[in-house]
């Protein structure tokens, strides 16, 4: 059953999260939604989990979806601080549905932003049950470091809540030209033609961040898998899933890369990484297949906690 309640923050921010509840939940998963894109794209997926017994959540972060008041502000998640920011916005979701929807386990879902939004979440230590990462990536390569000094070149030259062509073509469009020629600007997210128009038509997807939320997150991209970060992780299993065809993973070599990095910090983490597979796997041509494979871990996740 789908449905959506607004969380109100002291900074007069209000979270909307789209709900998709199971007739008879067992647990629940927080959705952390990508750059430009929103949590009602989950809804095919959340069906899947609910079949299962798992309840969905998916709130549409600062400066994206329904959260966004106004459509000049989507994409700007805000002028300082957006992703601890963002990270208490889901303290507070997972406060909030511990009391309102049920003492039920959690788990995270994070994908491409979102993912990394999630890792950062993951070192405030919150009480889950299992995490699964999506389009994401290893610790960048020393290029990344270059692009967190031109973000901030960007934001002194346009403001905070400025947008950046430049940003946008190194990232999203660079991603594209894999793919040339190209039909879309979209069509390195999935071999699913269908799903690509979807995003395309979406007035809530595609659009150019500002050079504030790039640099948020560079910064995250940078840091969020340090040492001390890692260790006040919970010690739950891990399911880092992607294509290796998708270029925020660097062509599969980002998904190997985190897995590897997780496994040597200790942690029960596990890789499905699939051939030809782009950047939104639950949206690509074998989509049954990894809703399978996402909805099975959280079940075997579940017996084991």
């Amino acid at each position: 059953m789908s449905s959506f309640f607004t969380l109100p923050r002291p900074d007069g921010v209000s979270v909307y999260v789209h709900a998709f509840r199971a007739e008879r939940p067992r647990a629940m998963l927080l959705v952390v939604h990508g750059m430009a894109e929103h949590g009602g794209r989950y809804a095919r997926f959340s069906a899947r989990a609910n079949a299962a017994g798992i309840s969905v959540f998916a709130p549409d972060l600062r400066g994206h979806g329904k959260t966004a008041r106004r459509p000049e502000e989507l994409g700007h998640m805000g002028d300082h601080d957006a992703f601890e920011l963002t990270v208490g916005d889901l303290e507070a979701l997972l406060s909030h549905l511990r009391t309102h929807e049920g003492d039920l386990p959690i788990a995270v879902l994070g994908h491409s932003m979102g993912s990394f939004i999630s890792q950062l979440f993951l070192s405030r230590s919150p009480k889950i049950f299992a995490a699964v990462f999506s389009g994401s990536t290893g610790k960048p390569p020393i290029l990344g470091q270059l692009g967190r000094a031109l973000a901030r070149v960007e934001r002194l030259r346009l403001g905070a809540s400025g947008k950046s062509p430049l940003l946008h073509a190194l990232s999203f469009e660079d991603y594209n030209k894999r793919f040339a020629p190209n039909r879309t600007e979209a069509d390195w997210l999935s071999r699913d033609e269908a799903e690509v128009d979807a995003y395309v038509a979406d007035p809530l997807c595609g659009f150019q961040c500002s050079t504030a939320t790039w640099v948020e997150l560079l910064d995250c991209l940078a840091t969020r898998l340090g040492r001390a970060k890692l260790a006040r992780w919970p010690r739950v299993p891990v399911l880092v899933v992607s294509g290796d065809a998708d270029g925020v993973g660097e062509m599969g070599k980002g998904p190997r890369k985190l897995h590897a990095l997780l496994r040597d910090a200790g942690f029960d983490a596990e890789l499905a990484l699939y051939p030809g597979g782009r950047h939104e796997m639950l949206n690509e041509i074998n989509r049954d297949e990894v809703e399978t494979e996402i909805v099975s871990f959280l079940e075997r996740a579940l017996e084991r906690r």
